[in-house]
């Protein structure tokens, strides 16, 4: 994931020297700023990404970049930098439309094919700050940048910490279940009408561990089909399935076994309704993890309820309830322990929209581990998202 930044010349070259000829019209760009004032006293782990930066951070800056090449061709970029750190490639793909509602393609740096997270995750669309936990907790199987945990007793030793382990156990985090804040490289194929949609897709990496080159022989597949029965109600059910390790892990795996031999197993449910002033999302999720040196398979459960009620033109209240819950497996001494532990969040705020473009919020996150206070934390912040 840290080689996208090298994607900047390539990126910038295709949209600047694309053929005049075939233009249907100027570069599109837009700008989406966060703002954010919160607690110092808050740890924040809980929010963190793989680059150690979270939607807390007290300024966050998306590039958007767009460009209708035809009236079947369209290219999209973003970048995103956080507290003015140099910018990365957050997506970056061609999208090609065969003229039917149901056959079109995405191909390049692609959005996550699961669930309905994606579309929300940005400042001016999610009514909150934080993201589900099941697009962003980091558990405790670390396996990033050469490192492999090689037994039971050193994934139980990372219980809690995995989005800020310490002792650092190489330099990386824990995998979450589907990683929002990176994309993967593969191909996307999409279509839909008024009451069905689909995504299917075929990607480099993994959910949880996303990749621009394939790091192995064989990708993940992924996919999405919902039905909306009415304006007011629309569900869907999720899948994937493929390998999360890579080829860098397969000088620590035993004897004989490859990256493909380990995978992912992910189905999720989700439900959108709106009626008048009330807008309501929900999602579920069940995740299994095979490791080379747990007998048992990593399941994980979770889950998140959000309402939204306009009032007063201008106003808005939201609030998120989430939980995430681990499997046991067999510990060292013989008994069954969960394999990373518990733990839910509570999210509300209010919000003001200033204007069409300018959005302010302050809002309350409280996490908790039941059992393992030291993990607590409240977070108390104010963000002013502003687009342009």
């Amino acid at each position: 994931m840290r080689k996208r930044f090298k994607w900047y010349g390539a990126v910038l070259a295709l949209f600047l020297v694309y053929p005049r000829v075939n233009a249907q019209g100027p570069i599109e760009t837009h700008l989406l700023v966060d703002l954010v004032g919160r607690n110092t006293s808050a740890k924040n782990i809980s929010n963190f990404t793989f680059f150690g930066q979270s939607n807390f951070d007290a300024l966050r800056v998306r590039l958007f970049l767009e460009k209708k090449a035809s009236e079947r061709v369209e290219l999209f970029t973003q970048f995103l930098s956080n507290n003015a750190n140099s910018p990365r490639v957050y997506g970056a793909y061609v999208r090609l439309k065969s003229g039917s509602p149901w056959g079109n393609l995405e191909a390049g740096l692609i959005r996550q094919p699961f669930g309905t997270w994606g579309p929300r995750t940005y400042s001016d669309k999610n009514p909150l700050v934080g993201i589900p936990l099941g697009y962003s907790y980091h558990t405790a199987l670390i396996v990033y940048l050469n490192t492999l945990q090689k037994s039971t007793a050193e994934l139980l030793a990372y219980r809690g910490r995995g989005g800020n382990p310490t002792p650092t156990f190489g330099v990386s985090s824990g995998l979450p279940l589907v990683y929002d804040n990176c994309w993967n490289t593969g191909i996307l194929l999409f279509g839909g009408n008024n009451n069905w949609e689909y995504t299917t897709g075929v990607l480099s990496g993994s959910l949880s561990n996303p990749t621009i080159e394939l790091k192995r022989s064989r990708p993940q597949i992924a996919g999405r089909i919902g039905f909306s029965p009415s304006l007011e109600l629309a569900f869907g059910s999720s899948f994937a399935y493929g390998p999360y390790l890579t080829k860098a892990n397969e000088k620590d795996l035993p004897v004989g076994a490859t990256a493909n031999d380990y995978n992912q197993t992910i189905v999720g449910l989700d439900l959108n309704f709106e009626r008048g002033k009330f807008i309501g999302h929900a999602e579920g999720m069940f995740n299994r993890w095979i490791h080379p040196y747990v007998s048992e398979p990593l399941k994980v459960y979770t889950a998140y309820v959000e309402g939204t009620y306009k009032f007063a033109t201008q106003f808005f209240a939201s609030a998120r309830y989430d939980r995430m819950e681990f499997s046991k497996i067999t510990d060292p001494s013989g008994g069954r322990s969960v394999w990373d532990y518990s733990l839910y969040r509570m999210e509300t705020g209010l919000g003001y929209r200033f204007d069409r473009n300018v959005t302010i919020k302050l809002v309350g996150q409280l996490t908790r581990f039941p059992g393992q206070p030291q993990f607590n934390d409240d977070i108390v912040a104010t963000q002013i998202s502003t687009s342009f």
